[in-house]
């Protein structure tokens, strides 16, 4: 089965790509060789190119089905097993209490932000005694101030 896959595969990759009989052949010996990931791929690819061979297809199609059971099968305790894990550890993760921040690591690390105290100081200075448009002009020259200064760079 393995020389005929290799024949069928060089008939493809060489002379034509899409030629029916080369895929529906490597097709059977994928299924054979028990490649069916590979099997469904080439006798799909197969069918669309000639639909007259739709019987045979579906014919090996459902080996291909019956091969892809017995993996699942074969691989749901493994799976189960491993999901199980993630869901254990999850659970254990959700129980406990969330870690609460007191400060932000930077602010740990270099104390707060100086535009953080120039918008505080604008806003106990602002009060209810100026309008809209004013405060909002106030905030755009304190963000202005902090942002660096010289030309955009370019990405």
């Amino acid at each position: 089965w393995q020389e005929a896959e290799r024949k069928c595969t060089e008939v493809l990759m060489d002379i034509e790509k899409e030629c029916v009989k080369a895929l529906f052949r490597r097709g059977q010996c994928n299924v054979q060789l028990g490649n069916h990931e590979q099997a469904r791929t080439d006798l799909m690819r197969a069918a669309e190119l000639d639909t007259s061979i739709k019987a045979d297809v579906e014919r090996e199609m459902k080996l291909v089905e019956a091969m892809q059971r017995e993996v699942d099968r074969v691989e749901k305790p493994e799976a189960q097993r491993i999901v199980g894990q993630f869901l254990k550890e999850a659970d254990q993760r959700s129980s406990k209490e969330p870690v609460k921040k007191k400060e932000s690591e930077r602010e740990a690390a270099l104390g707060p932000h100086p535009m953080l105290g120039a918008l505080k100081a604008q806003e106990a200075a602002a009060g209810d005694a100026i309008d809209n448009d004013t405060w909002c002009r106030q905030r755009e020259a304190i963000y202005n101030h902090f942002l660096p200064k010289g030309p955009p760079v370019d990405d």
